[in-house]
């Protein structure tokens, strides 16, 4: 049977909480997907440019300033092609998928357009770390063994090598 929601904990202004992440459906899935290919794949392969190994001969000191400054450059850069509406939307649409556990019983971190847990609505760390949850846990078996893109890695030597 395939698993559709997760539990975690977080600490949450000092206090440990625990969140259920419920899988996004195939069309929601593919819409965060899209997202990730347009806006955070682009940053991803800026970092992987950033975090080359050190040259022979380049001290530890000379690597990190090097990098930092890489870095500085790269985030203005990145940020500008996130509208802040994107931003908002983006984070919406993961934290939906998000509920809380409470004395009562499971409460959605997000209802309607409204946080419905004051904790994570003013909280930047836990609802960034809740949206990156969230993005991890529905794109991992697109990456992962056993996805359907997982023939990609295979080999079919029933084909013509052309």
């Amino acid at each position: 049977m395939r698993e559709t929601e997760k539990t975690i904990e977080l600490e949450v202004n000092g206090n440990k909480k625990t969140f259920m992440l419920k899988k996004m459906n195939a069309l929601a899935g593919s819409c965060l997907i899209k997202f990730c290919a347009e806006k955070l794949l682009p940053v991803y392969n800026g970092l992987q440019e950033i975090f080359v190994p050190a040259e022979d001969g380049e001290k530890e000191e000379e690597v990190a300033r090097r990098r930092t400054e890489q870095l500085i450059q790269m985030i203005p850069q990145a940020l500008s092609k996130l509208s802040d509406d994107e931003m908002v939307d983006f984070e919406m649409r993961c934290l939906k998928t998000v509920s809380v556990l409470y004395p009562a019983g499971w409460q959605p971190v997000i209802i309607g357009n409204s946080f419905g847990d004051e904790d994570v609505e003013y909280d930047i760390g836990s609802t960034l770390r809740l949206v990156y949850e969230v993005l991890a846990y529905n794109l991992g078996s697109f990456f992962g063994e056993g996805s359907s893109l997982s023939f990609l890695n295979r080999q079919n030597s029933s084909l013509p090598n052309v």
